[in-house]
């Protein structure tokens, strides 16, 4: 009401599927031309019984998206129109278009005409499972800010009092294993017991020192490298099925590197 002068009587609680009839109350029963939405469950169904004949639903959740959710059919008769947002993916594939809008956005923050989101509460990075706690509540509002200090010195560390220790007589698989970060894990578990390392990647080990491999050796413990991607289920079967030693643990390691989107967007904005 402050910020924005709406009027009390336009503002409705999202907690709880009420809004729903308060809007149609005060739109005597017509609705909204656009529902800007990121409720989900129940309240996604709420939200798209707001929207009026001809009227549209932008969809900028990704909750429903991903678990398959589905909408009332009968509400697209009266011409209403459902629009799902993806910013990440917008912003991946169409990048120059982005820079156009972040440049946008950048521009009416400097000359005042949006701000920040208030209000904003605070918590230090020590104190960060009060801040989750805060958040899983849901009845915060908002945003919530975690705050580090200068020296991660500050930060309190946990002690890890138990040595891990593994079995001898099985194997464990490492996935995308072969990159840097990767071979140091697996002598990190040859270090602590693992006897027999299952690697898959898709180069098949071509890009990895024999002396690795010797090396791992010396310590006592066997390794089978097979080619393959780990999205494959074949594959992945395939590594499993012909292991020496049934497969105690999984340490999944493969990824993709791409460029990132922000270096993009820096790269087309200079």
């Amino acid at each position: 009401m402050r910020t924005h002068g709406i009027p009390r009587e336009r503002i409705f609680n999202s907690r709880d599927e009420s809004f729903k009839d308060d809007i149609l109350r005060v739109t005597n029963g017509r609705g909204v031309d656009v529902v800007l939405n990121s409720l989900s469950g129940e309240l996604l169904h709420a939200s798209w019984k707001c929207v009026a004949e001809y009227g549209m639903m932008i969809e900028i959740g990704k909750g429903d998206l991903i678990g398959h959710g589905r909408l009332a059919m009968e509400l697209f008769e009266q011409n209403r129109g459902y629009h799902g947002v993806d910013v990440l993916k917008l912003g991946l594939e169409h990048p120059a278009q982005t820079t156009r809008y972040l440049n946008r956005i950048i521009d009416c923050y400097e000359k005042g005409q949006i701000k920040s989101i208030t209000p904003i509460t605070i918590f230090d990075a020590s104190n960060i499972h009060e801040a989750f706690r805060y958040m899983q509540k849901g009845q915060h509002i908002g945003k919530i800010v975690i705050k580090f200090p200068e020296s991660a010195d500050d930060l309190p560390t946990a002690t890890v009092r138990e040595k891990l220790e593994l079995r001898s007589d099985v194997s464990y698989f490492l996935p995308g294993g072969l990159g840097g970060l990767g071979l140091s894990i697996a002598v990190w578990l040859v270090e602590r017991g693992a006897r027999h390392l299952v690697f898959m990647s898709r180069s098949g080990g071509n890009n990895v020192d024999q002396s690795f491999f010797d090396e791992l050796a010396d310590m006592g413990c066997s390794t089978q490298v097979f080619k393959g991607d780990i999205t494959s289920l074949k594959d992945v079967t395939h590594a499993v099925k012909n292991a020496t030693k049934p497969i105690a643990g999984v340490m999944q390691m493969s990824m993709v590197l791409r460029v990132s989107f922000l270096y993009h967007l820096l790269q087309l904005s200079l």
